[in-house]
């Protein structure tokens, strides 16, 4: 089936997702939903851009022929897998569960961020690395150079010292992928994209795995 792209951005997540194709079907199933057929002729791909490596790093698509190739993120934490697919530009989803984030703070908060408990931590820490994953930088980029808004106000990227800074502006959203987690996506360019949010039930995600099987 021939793809045909929807502008904007879609982000899913399945909760109590295991196995090691999981967050792949699940791209899969969230590419077939932005661009509004099955995704067969889509191969997810793995770049690291700090040593060239395609078994880890960086996910992508590679198209088998002509087509859209949409931008595409995976994050995993505690059980939840997340992606994010974009038509619009560069983008970066990071999902974390709240508590792991205790002991963050000090590789995390720049000069003049503050964060009163464990959830302002964890929102600041997704909120950076989803932007880090939009740029395609990751954590080779120092978490204290880079400044956002409080975790109790709109996700915004108010300040970047280290190199790299993106040329594009940014555009941030919290996601709540469920209880005792925390989420953010974050995509480059000049304007919002229309957002469609969507938790993948467990009967969506088999019937993904068993069409790719069939497939």
């Amino acid at each position: 089936m021939r793809l045909q792209p929807r502008p904007g951005l879609t982000v899913a997540w399945a909760r109590r997702a295991r196995g090691p194709d999981a967050a792949e079907t699940l791209l899969r199933w969230a590419v077939a939903a932005r661009l509004g057929g099955e995704p067969d002729g889509l191969v997810v791909t793995r770049h690291c851009p700090r040593c060239g490596s395609t078994a880890h790093g960086r996910p992508g698509l590679r198209a088998a022929g002509p087509g859209p190739v949409p931008h595409v993120s995976l994050s995993r934490a505690a059980g939840v897998v997340a992606v994010a697919v974009s038509t619009e530009g560069p983008v970066g989803v990071d999902v974390e569960g709240v508590e792991p984030a205790a002991g963050v703070s000090a590789v995390l908060l720049a000069d003049g961020e503050a964060a009163a408990d464990v959830l302002g931590v964890a929102t600041t820490w997704v909120r950076k690395e989803a932007l880090l994953k939009a740029t395609g930088q990751g954590l080779s980029v120092d978490l204290r150079d880079i400044r956002v808004s409080a975790p109790d106000e709109p996700p915004a990227l108010l300040d970047w010292r280290a190199p790299g800074r993106p040329a594009t502006p940014v555009w941030m959203r919290d996601v709540e992928p469920g209880p005792g987690l925390v989420g953010c996506v974050a995509q480059l360019g000049e304007e919002p994209p229309e957002v469609s949010l969507v938790e993948v039930g467990p009967a969506a995600l088999a019937g993904a795995a068993r069409r790719r099987t069939a497939g």
